[in-house]
């Protein structure tokens, strides 16, 4: 069985991939798509090696997103995490002896603030009543830039 008839038969068998959002089922599409053409779509599943996925995510990592930047690492490991996927429900299906695993990529989330806490106080203390408690809404659920 090749990859890519491996996508196909494991995502007949999971419905979560066929979810009704068309976003995920988009998503899921793109990130396929582009473990398929890291890994090549005839490449034969049970030929598939940790070493495999170590390279298959370097490739990952060089491509550039369509703002011409390359990818998250948050992204790559979830190109990397359907492989996985896809890996192991052929091996409960007993159809490949063993499915690679591959740890992922750390992922930096921390978010940075805009205003430290001082700034924040002296902009409540010199705003109206209406216009602070929406400053403090913004500060405490989170306000971003954009």
């Amino acid at each position: 069985m090749n990859l890519s008839e491996a996508f196909e038969y494991v995502g007949n068998m999971r419905p979560g991939w066929k979810t009704p959002k068309r976003a995920w089922k988009l998503q899921a599409r793109v990130h396929r798509d582009k473990a398929l053409q890291v890994l090549g779509h005839n490449r034969n599943v049970r030929t598939i090696r940790k070493s495999d996925l170590a390279s298959a995510r370097v490739a990952l990592m060089q491509l550039l997103t369509f703002k011409g930047k390359p990818p998250a690492p948050a992204t790559v490991n979830k190109t990397i995490s359907m492989i996985v996927t896809v890996l192991k429900e052929l091996e409960e299906q007993e159809m490949i002896p063993h499915a690679p695993r591959l740890s992922p990529l750390k992922i930096n989330n921390a978010r940075s603030g805009y205003f430290n806490p001082e700034d924040v106080e002296r902009l409540i203390e010199h705003s109206p009543d209406e216009l602070a408690a929406a400053i403090r809404f913004g500060v405490l659920t989170g306000c971003r830039q954009k």
